[in-house]
């Protein structure tokens, strides 16, 4: 595209009077302002209540996070750590040998865990296990005597 002519598009009385309608259509311009700043203010009003929303929303989330689940964490690590004294004593019965160190260990395990467990059943299991420990124990210590 190329331009072949530059020059003015209008003249300066055209420009003067529509500078002289624009003064009059001021107060016309102002009290659309006026409305906008109705708006504006409905707007502000809008933003306030959705961040009270946004309030409502985190409070909402946080009535939602279990407080369980930091208690089922803890039972699961000393689930974990009872399983792995277990593992310990399963492999000291396949050497041969029974250590006092991983009996003790895994009865005060099943001492701490059962003072925080309310299922009876699980209750029983740890019985079983502290029981068998204890009897454990008390064998080895019937071996260093005699």
């Amino acid at each position: 595209m190329s331009i072949d002519r530059i020059g003015k598009t209008g003249s300066t009385s055209t420009a003067r009077s529509k500078k002289t309608e624009r003064k009059g259509d001021a107060a016309g311009f102002s009290k659309l302002l006026g409305g906008a700043d109705e708006v504006e203010a409905s707007g502000s009003a809008a933003a306030g209540g959705v961040g009270s929303v946004t309030g409502l929303d985190a409070i909402l989330a946080l009535q939602q996070v279990n407080p369980d689940a930091s208690g089922r964490q803890k039972a699961r690590q000393r689930g974990e750590r009872i399983l792995g004294a277990l593992e310990r004593l399963r492999d000291d019965i396949l050497i041969g040998r029974i250590s006092a160190g991983t009996m003790q260990t895994l009865s005060a395990e099943v001492a701490q865990a059962r003072g925080q467990v309310n299922d009876p059943k699980l209750t029983a299991v740890l019985d079983e296990i502290d029981l068998r420990a204890q009897v454990e124990l008390a064998k080895i210590e019937m071996n260093r005597r005699g």
